[in-house]
């Protein structure tokens, strides 16, 4: 018997790549998962406007401005194909395991989305040009590594006929904490690190014009680094001095000296085309914020905020997989 009422149970999101901005790939493209445990969610806005009269306490019409459509999800991480929706560029190289590596461009492709719902009349929404405004990668000690993105859409329809293509459960494992190194700068391992989140920004905008109330263009502006670490606090040298730009005082009237990057692995540790891993490496960076809280009966913890100018321009960042051509 079919569920009447939408569940969790009935329900999946996926997505894949347009080659033309609000166009769908179609229905057999639309394979691509955001992860497990995935909780999605999309808005839908027509923005009305209510029309007055005179001699009327009533509004009189309604006028339907531009559509807007926003979107989200938060999953637990399982793949990293989401990268390329994210910084615009993939190679694929390899023979079992094959590799992926995401580079920077200046206009990441969109994304169309399908939310699905098997209901007793099928329920199926397919939402076109939609970009990574921000994505967000997190691990913290005896967690899921999961990963959180949300952005703007241009348009959307729907059908009561469910696409059925890929449809089952992600076949890769997901990543924990325990798979992540963090180094800073790269080749200097951070020991007992409690938490790391690194954000992307895209400041991505859709753009209207004369002739239709739906978005015909996008526009990237700056990109965004950021970065944030929790860790136990056992020495100086690990952040505050980086903080500082020296071992002693503020180092420079300006600005304390660039750090030289930063370098997060997660590895499954398994080998030939059993292996899974992730590799971002980011350069330039600086200290923008130090806490360390003294706490009765707690561990001290340092919180950190980190900038980044760009992602390394050799090592990039790599996802690790048995999958000889990436979405």
């Amino acid at each position: 018997m079919v569920n009447t009422v939408g569940t969790f149970a009935t329900s999946y999101a996926r997505y894949g790549y347009e080659a033309t901005f609000g166009t769908s790939p179609g229905d057999a493209a639309l394979t691509t998962y955001f992860g497990h445990n995935v909780k999605f969610t999309s808005t839908a806005k027509n923005n009305i406007e209510r029309i007055a009269n005179l001699n009327n306490r009533n509004y009189t019409q309604m006028a339907a401005k531009k559509f807007e459509g926003t979107w989200s999800s938060d999953a637990q991480a399982s793949n990293f194909y989401w990268m390329k929706g994210v910084l615009g560029d993939v190679t694929d190289a390899g023979a079992g395991p094959y590799t992926h590596t995401y580079n920077e461009t200046n206009c990441p492709p969109s994304i169309t989305i399908q939310q699905s719902e098997d209901l007793a009349t099928p329920s199926e929404r397919t939402m076109v040009g939609c970009l990574i405004n921000k994505a967000s990668l997190n691990l913290t000690v005896g967690e899921v590594v999961t990963v959180k993105m949300d952005g703007t859409y241009a348009s959307e329809s729907k059908d009561a006929v469910l696409n059925t293509n890929g449809n089952g459960a992600d076949a890769e494992d997901v990543f924990t904490f325990a798979h992540g190194v963090l180094e800073l700068p790269t080749s200097t391992t951070l020991t007992e690190v409690q938490s790391v989140d690194i954000s992307i920004m895209n400041n991505a905008d859709l753009l209207w014009g004369l002739g239709s109330r739906f978005a015909t263009e996008r526009v990237f502006k700056q990109r965004v680094y950021e970065i944030k670490l929790g860790q136990t606090r056992e020495a100086d040298t690990n952040t505050l001095n980086k903080f500082y730009g020296s071992t002693t005082t503020l180092s420079n009237p300006n600005k304390p000296a660039d750090v030289a990057s930063l370098f997060l692995t997660m590895s499954n540790g398994l080998g030939g085309t059993a292996l899974r891993q992730f590799d971002i490496k980011l350069v330039n960076l600086q200290v923008d914020e130090y806490s360390a809280p003294l706490i009765p009966g707690e561990v001290v913890k340092e919180g950190t905020t980190l900038y980044a100018l760009a992602l390394d321009p050799t090592t990039k960042a790599v996802y690790t997989n048995n999958t000889a051509v990436s979405p």
